[in-house]
């Protein structure tokens, strides 16, 4: 004898369908659009932490500047400085090669610049 058959006439149902018909199904839970939103926030969030980790650098770079340029104690700045006096002595300047010419000679042509 087959001890493995359940113990119901052929024409019977199954009880596990009539359990499984007893059942109210699950409202539909898989949304699409937030599926795909979820996804593309994962996608970015490297991304966005590198940002905001590149501005709060900045923003404490600047608050330090900041601080460097206000705080900072106002110290008079000396500065030493020649200024050119006039020489008892004056510079004679050299004689134009035009003056050195030797009486009898041709004077000495002008020098002209190329064009």
């Amino acid at each position: 004898m087959n001890t493995s058959a359940p113990n119901h006439p052929p024409n019977a149902p199954d009880p596990l369908a009539v359990a499984l018909a007893k059942l109210d199904p699950s409202p539909h839970g898989f949304e699409w659009n937030s599926f795909m939103f979820a996804a593309g926030r994962e996608s970015k969030a490297r991304a966005i932490m590198f940002w905001r980790a590149v501005s709060g650098v900045l923003a404490v770079i600047a608050g330090g500047l900041a601080l460097a340029l206000f705080a900072r104690p106002s110290v008079p700045v000396y500065v030493d400085r020649v200024v050119p006096t006039p020489s008892a002595s004056p510079i004679t300047p050299a004689p134009h090669p035009r003056d050195t010419d030797v009486p009898g000679q041709a004077p000495a042509p002008i020098p002209r610049a190329a064009p």
